[in-house]
């Protein structure tokens, strides 16, 4: 009760937060003291979006509304709600019921949209919402980790939709008893902890045990990460030719992918059709795995529990559960596999199945659910449990860490691709030992070898033995499936054919793009395999035993599939429209069509395919310059390998800035969401000037010599570092105001141009943009004339036209513009985790008590408060708003050096004292701080600790010790900030 309590009384405090428009600058900002006198409240800036603010989030302790019942729109209500606790019998079902709408497949049955939501990333999940209100998806079902997360978030949801939330966590004792110790799913022994990256591995496997019951009842599902934008009507590209044909779909690894690297932020499921259990199967693979690693390393544990407590009631007890019988199939999945070999070897002795699963339960990593998914979907193409990708990832993570410092792995390879695993180091090796003691001695003889403190020679020939890298366990696989009649490939099939008119000149296609990879999935579950690969000549997990996680997961999903609520025939009903306007007619012309259209007879099989990289494609593609263009050469695009995923989604005009207000408590919410105004310090936007337009292909660098300068376009990236990254840090550090990043001049000579730029000439496999090879950089906009011209006249086009309006629309005629990652402008070091992660808000490893929004503004966030929220008073005016404008006249007029404008403290301080009445104060020049006057360092000290510090307010005894880094630019940079 005194949880509830509590629960509620957060609740409350959040939503006084949203509600209540204050004059104040949030405590939690640590770093930022402004002055009360300068934070007023304006009108909100939702307003000025045309839209209408978020409502409040309700108190926990509220009772949840019903679930309303029917699929239909006429028979939903019209707010969200909470529909309950998965763990409950009927809830997700019930659920999903309430939401679901008509499949936009065409074949009858359900369709649900599945969205995980979470405290770390609330300010995304609620970006996502909003996103799928402008394509008029209403059809969501959203998934949280507790109900104080599902009330926030339904408060906050434009939508109609139901929140669940995995309340197994707390409540599932044995799930708990199996999962402790798993540093993936309950660091510390905690199963409920909000710290990352633990939280979002808990989640994702809580999301993939609800689509996996979703699917099995016979539900279409699209399941979405939160760093997902749709750019597009999604659903109907995944439902037409030609991607109709297939039953599962996954967004690629990369371009041209055949290994089935599959991505996890966008799954679209057709389970409508009866009896699919091959995908069903599919979708439950990596839940019943991960499942299964945790019965296993149970089992492990516990044998070892039973040995010790040999000839009690507790030692009988475990022995009784590991002896228990191997769970039956049922009519969805059929047979769990092959008969395992018994837990008693031939001598009849107990033994453990493995000992990998309890090597690997301190690895943070070792649940990652894309891996595991990898592994689920190739075993369900050949119909053998396999780890391919799972062995090659944890070998290349955990090669020099192993279990000691001293432990490392060598690969004993053989000419069939099966193989055997050396643990090299004495804590290591007795390890293994102890788990294979009972084994029959083929097993162990072949499952260990021990040479402590020596290591083989590395060799490429078969038998030779090596250091176990992802690539060796690649190549062992690849030769193991070979020998028996599998390929390790994808088929790569055409679909130049079947593509709609209109799709190569919007999609920049050639004709070498038009492939698809797909393999077909068998039906049942895998059987696992006792001669794979690296395993020593037995299964890597435990069979699967009554009473098992596992056990228990495979019966909920046989109940749910006997319901098969997904699969209640219904006519197909017009999607809404788009929130924006009227819908977009998209039918192919009937020569764009298949000579035999599977949409009319469907085939038997079950199908799995990467959508193209040039339909949905992640920040590796990205990177190329295809989202920064209007109509997007994507229908859908996910912000996964970007080291700044709001800085990347934002740019590009894919984040709805109202989607601040679930982070309450940060700047963002503060200056563009209540529209208060917050003191803030930032460049003079005209010393970032880019390059104008100008005709024909050229990439604006080529046009960098040819004008002046931009007085940010630095030579040297540690000269951009200590303009930006500490004298503008420093400015805000002693005038207490809010630092807001500076875009970058795209022709910076410290930028990698080493791709050549193809502008209006670009396909998928090029560069747009000249930038492609700097991960640090964002570009958006267009390169020439000609290229704004082509997407001008694409915009348009009928045919052409996308049914999702960004969230910020582009500017029609934008010049490329830049900006650069803050946590990427330092090299990898403590500089980089102590001021650009926590600028930025970078989850990982950081505890979540708010949504990870950061604690600066970019480029794009600044302009965006300056015109919307402060209007007239947000203008540059050199009189009122430009600090040291004399000096940058004095260098704008070649009167001065053009380098770095160096200040002391005191003239810094001095300076910015003068526009204290401002709410954005601009450098006119870049700037460096010199004869710091805080006694040694402190200054500097503070600036490199300006993000760093909300995080961990008392750092006394661990910052004293750390290099002092410096403001001044030295001949040679310090060995610190080091490129």
């Amino acid at each position: 009760m005194r949880q509830r309590r509590n629960a509620a009384l957060a609740t409350s405090l959040i939503a006084a937060l949203i509600v209540v428009q204050q004059s104040l600058v949030f405590t939690g900002l640590g770093a930022i003291e402004a002055p009360r006198a300068l934070v007023r409240t304006a009108e909100p800036a939702a307003a000025a979006d045309g839209a209408a603010a978020p409502r409040a989030p309700r108190e926990a302790g509220g009772a949840a509304e019903p679930p309303a019942t029917g699929a239909g729109a006429g028979a939903r209500a019209r707010v969200a709600s909470v529909a309950g606790d998965v763990f409950e019998p009927g809830v997700l079902l019930r659920a999903a019921a309430a939401v679901a709408r008509p499949s936009a497949s065409g074949r009858g049955g359900l369709e649900v949209v599945l969205l995980p939501v979470s405290l770390s990333y609330a300010h995304l999940g609620l970006n996502m919402l909003f996103n799928l209100q402008r394509l008029g998806y209403e059809h969501v079902l959203l998934l949280a980790p507790d109900e104080r997360t599902c009330h926030n978030a339904t408060a906050l949801s434009p939508l109609p939709s139901r929140c669940v939330w995995d309340g197994r966590w707390a409540r599932d004792a044995q799930l708990r008893e199996r999962a402790h110790g798993w540093e993936s799913l309950c660091q510390g022994g905690d199963c409920s902890s909000t710290a990352e990256p633990t939280a979002s591995y808990r989640m994702w496997l809580s999301r993939w045990l609800a689509n996996a019951r979703l699917v099995s009842a016979g539900y279409d599902t699209l399941m979405l990460d939160v760093d997902v934008a749709l750019l597009d009507d999604v659903l109907h590209f995944l439902t037409a030719p030609p991607l109709d044909r297939y039953t599962l779909l996954f967004h690629s690894e990369s371009f041209g992918d055949p290994f089935g690297n599959v991505q996890c932020g966008l799954v679209y499921a057709r389970a409508s059709a009866p009896a699919g259990g091959a995908t069903a199967a599919a979708v439950a693979g990596f839940a019943l795995r991960a499942l299964r690693f945790l019965d296993s390393a149970w089992e492990e544990t516990a044998l070892e529990r039973a040995r010790a407590l040999k000839g009690t009631a507790a030692g009988a007890e475990l022995l009784a559960q590991l002896e228990r019988p191997l769970a039956r199939g049922g009519p969805l999945f059929g047979q769990i596999g092959r008969p395992l070999p018994s837990a008693h070897d031939g001598g009849g002795s107990l033994r453990p199945p493995t000992a990998w699963a309890n090597v690997r339960r301190r690895g943070y990593y070792f649940l990652f659910d894309q891996v595991h998914m990898v592994d689920a979907i190739q075993s369900q193409i050949t119909g053998l449990a396999t780890f391919r990708m799972a062995r090659a990832y944890d070998a290349d993570v955990n090669r020099h860490r192993g279990l000691d410092t001293a432990a490392f792995e060598m690969c004993d390879a053989r000419a069939d691709g099966t193989g055997s695993v050396a643990v090299i180091g004495e804590a290591s090796a007795r390890a293994y030992e102890r788990a294979c003691d009972d084994a029959p001695p083929p097993a162990r003889a072949r499952n260990v070898t021990t040479a402590p403190h020596s290591r083989a020679p590395a060799g490429g020939a078969p038998g030779a033995r090596e250091p176990l890298t992802g690539h060796r366990v690649n190549d062992l696989y690849r030769r193991y499936l070979e020998a028996r009649g599998f390929s390790p490939h994808w088929r790569r099939r055409s679909i130049r054919a079947e593509l709609p008119d209109g799709w190569a000149r919007r999609f920049a296609l050639a004709p070498e793009h038009a492939l698809i990879f797909e393999s077909e999935l068998k039906r049942g579950l895998p059987r696992d395999a006792c001669d794979l690969p690296l395993e020593g000549g037995r299964p890597p997990l435990a069979a699967v035993r009554e009473g098992s996680l596992a056990a228990r997961l495979l019966a909920q999903l046989e109940e749910d599939a006997a319901a098969a609520p997904g699969r209640a025939a219904a006519p197909r009903t017009p999607t809404p429209a788009p929130t924006a306007g009227a819908p977009v007619e998209r039918a192919a012309p009937a020569s764009a069509l298949p000579a035999t259209s599977e949409r009319a007879s469907p085939a038997p099989v079950e199908r799995v395919a990467l959508i193209p990289t040039w339909l949905v494609s992640h920040w590796r593609e990205g990177i190329k310059g295809g989202w920064g263009v209007d109509p997007p050469a994507a229908i859908a695009v996910h912000a996964t390998n970007a080291v700044d995923k709001l800085l990347v989604l934002t740019a590009h005009g894919l984040f709805d800035r109202r989607a601040y207000a679930a982070a309450a408590d940060s700047v963002h919410a503060a200056a563009l969401v209540r529209a208060q105004r917050v003191p803030i310090v930032t460049y003079d936007p005209q010393l970032a000037a880019q390059a104008p337009l100008a005709a024909g292909g050229a990439h604006a660098g080529a046009l960098a010599r040819t004008r002046a300068r931009a007085p940010l376009d630095f030579d040297s990236a540690h000269e951009w570092r200590a303009a930006t990254l500490l004298g503008l840090a420093a400015a805000a550090v002693v005038s207490a105001r809010v630092l807001a990043h500076a875009h970058v001049p795209c022709e910076s000579a410290w930028l990698s141009h080493a791709q050549r730029a193809e502008g209006v000439a670009w396909t998928q496999s090029g560069c747009r943009t000249g930038l492609c090879a700097d991960w640090k950089v964002v570009a958006v906009g267009y390169t020439s004339t000609d290229e704004a011209a082509s997407r001008r006249a694409m915009r348009a086009d009928p045919a052409l036209a996308t049914a999702a309006p960004r969230a910020q629309p582009l500017a029609a005629e934008l010049p490329l513009t830049c900006d650069v990652h803050p946590n990427m402008a330092w090299p990898d070091g403590r500089v980089r985790w102590e001021y650009g992660s926590m600028c930025n808000g970078h989850a990982a490893f950081l505890d979540a008590r708010q949504p990870f929004v950061g604690y600066a503004l970019s480029a794009w966030d600044a302009r965006a408060y300056a015109e919307r929220v402060l209007g007239r008073d947000g203008r540059v005016e050199p009189g009122r708003n430009v600090a040291f404008a004399s000096e940058a006249g004095e260098r704008h007029a070649g009167r001065a050096p053009r380098g770095l404008l160096q200040v002391s403290e005191r003239a810094l301080r001095a300076e910015l004292r003068r526009f204290r009445g401002q709410p954005i104060v601009y450098l006119g020049w870049p700037i460096n701080v010199t004869d710091v006057a805080e006694g040694r360092g402190r200054l500097a000290l503070r600036v490199r600790h300006f993000c760093a510090r909300n995080f961990a307010r008392e750092r006394s005894a661990g910052v004293a010790e750390l290099p002092w880094p410096r403001l001044d630019v030295p001949a040679e940079p310090p060995p610190d900030f080091g490129e």
